[in-house]
């Protein structure tokens, strides 16, 4: 295949465009995995910022696919690849988002959030009469998103962690700095 060496896990592309030193700079990419994620932030970038559910939700899907790869990946289970710390702290984060939709009688959200309670009695049509349960979450639906976006984004990054060696996060800049100085 041009441009990859026999027996190397790396090729080099070369970008079109010259660099400021005005020699043509290679495009290093340590593994398909930074392509992949390389692929997903242009994503995200091209679409707005990603902050239309069109652009946010495959946006969602691909990085938690790319994240589950990078921890199946063949050299993933090798013993202190992925960080049992990182990965229990996200955990303990998208367990404290759940919680909060949880759907809880008017009297128990009351006794646990005053404030919540006073708010969902104001503006709330029929609350608490009608509407007997809430969660502690007053958009539940846009927590449930923020939730799937958080959840996403956390196995992108024990993906991430799992996959790479340590120093391949070093030259994803590179990679970067190179795709835009080829650009017109």
């Amino acid at each position: 295949m041009p441009g990859r060496e026999e027996g190397s896990a790396r090729a080099t592309l070369c970008a079109p465009g010259v660099g400021a030193s005005g020699i043509i700079v290679p495009l290093v990419v340590p593994s398909y995995f930074a392509v992949l994620i390389l692929g997903v932030i242009t994503w995200g970038a091209f679409t707005f910022g990603a902050v239309y559910p069109w652009a946010a939700v495959p946006l969602f899907w691909a990085s938690s696919a790319i994240g589950i790869l990078g921890l199946i990946a063949p050299g993933a289970s090798r013993p202190g690849r992925l960080n049992a710390a990182l990965a229990v702290g996200l955990a303990l984060v998208a367990a404290a988002v759940a919680v909060q939709l949880i759907p809880l009688n008017a009297s128990t959200l009351a006794r646990l959030s005053p404030q919540t309670h006073a708010f969902l009695a104001q503006y709330v049509v029929g609350y608490p009469e009608v509407v007997t349960e809430h969660s502690l979450s007053i958009r539940p639906a846009a927590t449930r998103y923020g939730l799937g976006a958080f959840a996403s984004f956390s196995l992108l990054l024990l993906g991430r962690r799992a996959a790479w060696d340590v120093e391949a996060p070093a030259r994803l800049p590179a990679a970067f700095s190179s795709s835009a100085s080829s650009s017109p």
